[in-house]
């Protein structure tokens, strides 16, 4: 009898709701954890529209090689330092809504400045202020292995690579054992 609602912003439960399935049995669904180490915590509603999948995730692949970056919209950049191949091919499994554009690594800090907000948003332009400034996190990782970014998805490689992750400081980044 109750009405469920749906969100694809984290935290919306407010309440237990149990849902009945038997006159013994239901499922109840409850208020979730906020955890600042999801990158749905540090974007605003809208954004997250963006960030989070809505239509099944369709892998972009990049040819690259060292020395360039791939902006995953505002909220973070991956650049490829050092890589045993010439060509690099980079999968990102991310919405297919994120804006994800490459640069060479020397302009990126440049370009950042300059585009966060409008050519690479989310970030919107009305909550650039507010979001975290980006640290670096450097991986190595072969083909067997993939980098996990909670909230927002995964990368994996063709070859083994050094690689910079540059995100809010607060977001889990893991490497992990490929999971395709």
């Amino acid at each position: 009898k109750e009405v469920i609602t749906t969100s694809n912003h984290p935290g919306t439960t407010l309440d237990l709701i149990q849902i009945p399935l038997t006159d013994a049995h239901a499922i109840i669904d409850t208020p979730g954890i906020i955890r600042r180490t999801q990158l749905a915590h540090h974007l605003s509603r809208s954004d997250n529209q963006k960030v989070l999948p809505s239509k099944p995730i369709k892998p972009k692949t990049f040819q690259l090689n060292e020395g360039q970056t791939i902006f995953l919209a505002g909220v973070g950049r991956v650049d490829l330092v050092q890589s045993e191949v010439e060509k690099t091919a980079m999968t990102f499994y991310v919405s297919t809504e994120l804006y994800l554009h490459r640069t060479k690594t020397e302009n990126a800090d440049e370009l950042y400045q300059k585009h966060v907000g409008e050519m690479l948003a989310p970030p919107s332009k009305d909550y650039v202020d507010e979001y975290p400034d980006l640290v670096e996190q450097t991986f190595t990782l072969d083909q067997t292995q993939d980098i996990s970014i909670t909230g927002l998805g995964w990368l994996t490689v063709n070859a083994k690579v050094e690689i910079k992750v540059w995100l809010p400081k607060e977001i889990s980044v893991s490497k992990r054992t490929a999971i395709i």
